[in-house]
């Protein structure tokens, strides 16, 4: 498989998923790959030894391609460790694919991400690639479209996106105060649910509590009136979540992958989908969900 856009692999102290993981990425040789992988926690004294066999795991390129490692001494936590890893990378390349140790993607996700980088790498509309696509939402007129909303279990973006992120989110507080969100939203329910969450994570980055880099990268992308691509079948799925695909009412949010996905109609125009958009919202972001299952899953969702 020839894949042009650089892979970015981002690791941490979990070697049985990061085996899993990095297989899939074997199977597809990229030519150009990145490693990050943070380091162990002060206070956990197995994550030294989980640490090193992650690092071990991700040593066995046996075939010929342009590796690059950036392995930390000490541990960062999830927003810089990660943060960190993909402006590493974007530092140095224009776009990336970015898979974490507990993302599986289908081969058939590379090749979307992989096309679509290209397609879209100088529109300023679309600011990321999803490989996820969590609905039973059927859209006929092509293979793929534009929303609001979009996940990060395999995704993929461009330096020039990025590198208008800032974590801290400097203009958060302006945007829920002065009702700014109104902007971005057309339903009561869907102002209502972001002004919550966001007022959530302001609250907890203030406080220093927020380690975690998804919902502020997702109100960047929400607040900046940027589109994700959507492919119409899921083409990722996250094997980290033990304890939690068990729940019926949860297992839902995880639709079975597509092996054989390829794109064969592109959108005739870069328009959002307002359809998908109000299904999505109302099907997966505000379907009530049993409370500690709701605040164990906000480390982990983008929305």
């Amino acid at each position: 498989m020839n894949i042009k856009a650089p892979i970015l692999f981002i690791a941490f102290n979990r070697p049985k998923t990061t085996e899993v993981s990095f297989n899939r990425i074997r199977e597809i040789q990229p030519s150009k790959l990145y490693i990050a992988i943070d380091g162990p926690r002060k206070d956990k004294s197995n994550d030294i030894e989980l640490c090193k066999q992650v690092a071990e795991i991700t040593k066995r390129v046996d075939w010929n391609s342009n590796v690059y490692y950036l392995i930390r001494e000490e541990n960062l936590g999830c927003r810089d460790a990660v943060v960190g890893a993909i402006s590493w990378v974007l530092s140095k390349e224009d776009r990336v694919i970015i898979i974490e140790d507990d993302v599986v993607p289908e081969i058939s996700f590379f090749d979307f991400a992989d096309d679509l980088l290209e397609l879209y790498k100088d529109n300023e509309e679309i600011g990321m690639i999803s490989g996820n696509n969590y609905t039973t939402f059927i859209n006929p007129d092509s293979d793929y479209f534009f929303s609001k909303y979009a996940h990060i279990w395999g995704w993929a973006t461009w330096a020039r996106v990025w590198n208008k992120f800032d974590v801290s989110c400097p203009d958060m507080k302006n945007t829920i105060t002065r009702s700014n969100l109104k902007t971005f939203v057309s339903h009561a329910d869907e102002f209502n649910y972001f002004k919550w969450f966001f007022t959530f994570w302001y609250k907890k980055m203030k406080k220093k509590e927020a380690n975690a880099w998804g919902p502020f990268f997702f109100f960047f992308i929400f607040s900046k009136g940027l589109f994700s691509i959507v492919p119409i079948s899921n083409l990722a799925k996250n094997i980290g979540t033990e304890g939690l695909h068990t729940n019926k009412q949860l297992s839902q949010h995880y639709l079975p992958t597509e092996k054989k996905f390829r794109i064969n109609k592109h959108p005739k125009r870069v328009i959002h989908s307002v359809e998908y958009d109000r299904y999505h919202f109302t099907q997966h972001i505000n379907e009530p969900i049993p409370l500690g299952l709701f605040k164990r899953l906000l480390n982990r969702i983008l929305v």
